[in-house]
């Protein structure tokens, strides 16, 4: 999948934004007046450049975030391991600060709990994009025990409560 964010902006200086989100290979039409002619993407070349847009009395600046996204994702995979429990968030979500309170009543190992703010991050959208191209969800808490995702702050609240969350913990040696 590629994301772009399509900026216009016209003669009185009135500004639009458009965000997209289309499969490699395949043409998009938006219904907002906005008729990119054909956009081409091959799993290879991760670059998108539309080869013209019709927006009467409008001047496009396009760009392609599957480069963001990509950067984003090396991001991620640098912060998780197979032993530790790393967790992105926003310190005022509530989903986040449930997913914090159940995780502190476990006695981790130094080093094994990470808690990543994506709050005011160049690029949180991005990161945001990849997690739900990874987890199939946007939001945050995003809570990653291990390599692997188990979901938001309600998830690790179902977890703790049915005893399959210290089990997990203590599968990746992240427990004292």
């Amino acid at each position: 999948m590629v994301y772009l964010t399509y900026l216009f902006s016209n003669k009185t200086g009135s500004k639009a934004s458009i965000d997209c989100v289309f499969k490699s290979g395949t043409s998009l039409d938006v219904q907002t007046g906005v008729h990119p002619r054909v956009l081409h993407n091959t799993e290879e070349d991760r670059s998108i450049v539309p080869t013209e847009l019709f927006i009467p009395n409008f001047q496009a600046n396009i760009f392609c975030y599957s480069t963001k996204v990509k950067m984003a994702q090396e991001f991620v995979e640098t912060k998780l391991r197979g032993d530790k429990v790393t967790i992105f968030l926003k310190p005022s979500c509530p989903y986040c600060v449930t997913a914090k309170e159940v995780l502190s009543k476990y006695k981790l190992k130094a080093g094994h709990l990470e808690f990543i703010d994506i709050t005011g991050r160049s690029d949180m959208s991005s990161l945001q994009d990849y997690f739900l191209e990874l987890t199939g969800a946007r939001t945050v808490p995003r809570v990653f025990i291990g390599e692997e995702c188990v979901g938001g702050g309600s998830d690790v609240a179902e977890l703790d409560e049915s005893g399959k969350l210290e089990e997990m913990l203590q599968s990746i040696g992240a427990l004292q």
